[in-house]
């Protein structure tokens, strides 16, 4: 994994992670069951439940394209998620705020690990605080970042919108209690 800014304590980029991105975003579009509640992007979730913006999700086996990443990155980070809540935006309108990811049922010091498919988009985080302070990652197709504990204390992040028509998801990884 690489640093990608000294000031995000806690967060790392793998670029290129998931060589064959473009098959498992294709297999999502066309194979997860969405769910729309959510205005601003569509979810869906896998494994153990994680609830999530006031959202229940049902315990669901993952799917085989889905267990082959999971397990992909359990062997880069060092800990075994059981939970991908994924996040579908269709296009640049599209978005998510600024948050911070909640610690409160979640195993250890593991955090979340994004894996990024479809559209390059970019991460943008303010500072706990200060929201003068920002720093953007761009999430490029296949990558992965990881975010531990110290960011998220510190640190919101968001997706704004973007000028794309492309779709792009986010797989986020947990380890839930």
């Amino acid at each position: 994994m690489v640093e990608i800014a000294p000031e995000l304590v806690g967060v790392r980029y793998v670029p290129n992670f998931w060589p064959d991105h473009a098959a498992l975003m294709a297999w999502a579009v066309g194979s997860v069951p969405w769910d729309d509640r959510i205005k601003a992007r569509k979810t869906a979730g896998y494994g153990v439940p994680y609830d999530y913006a006031g959202l229940t999700y049902a315990p669901s086996d993952f799917p085989a394209p889905l267990e082959a990443v999971r397990r992909a990155v359990a062997a880069e980070v060092g800990w075994e998620p059981n939970n991908c809540l994924l996040n579908y935006y269709p296009d640049g309108r599209s978005r998510m705020g600024f948050h911070s990811d909640s610690a409160m049922g979640l195993a250890g010091d593991g955090g979340v690990v994004i894996v990024s498919l479809g559209v390059a988009r970019r991460l943008r985080f303010r500072r706990v605080g200060d929201y003068e302070a920002r720093v953007n990652v761009w999430l490029e197709p296949g990558s992965l970042l990881s975010m531990g504990r110290p960011v998220q204390d510190a640190w919101q992040h968001a997706l704004p919108r973007a000028s794309t028509y492309e779709p792009r998801i986010s797989l986020t990884f947990r380890a839930v209690l």
